[in-house]
């Protein structure tokens, strides 16, 4: 996702709805927490996540406002993320890409 692209979607109405074209949202949030653990949001969505799972429901759609909550990148300017990136001093693009290598790894 290019920084033009992602500023696009922080744009929508909150209440868009997102379909993705695969079902990995819990593993996506599980990587989210990793460098975001100290979001309740979050920590309340994969809470969510992991019950929809369990009845064999679909996790998705997803809103913008649930993706601006969660998603760590879209929050890819947030102090607390840097800081645990050790990235205090980097743009939100440059903390973009580097979350976007290590979600490459995960």
């Amino acid at each position: 996702m290019e920084k033009l692209e992602k500023e696009k979607i922080k744009k929508l109405p909150p209440k868009t709805k997102i379909y993705c074209g695969h079902e990995y949202t819990l593993q996506n949030s599980k990587f989210c927490i990793t460098y975001d653990g100290e979001n309740l949001n979050l920590i309340k969505k994969i809470q969510e996540i992991k019950e929809k799972l369990t009845k064999n429901k679909p996790t998705i759609p997803s809103t913008i406002e649930e993706e601006l909550k969660n998603n760590i990148f879209l929050r890819s300017n947030n102090g607390k993320i840097k800081t645990n990136l050790n990235m205090n001093n980097s743009t939100s693009l440059v903390t973009f890409s580097k979350l976007r290598d290590l979600k490459d790894n995960f």
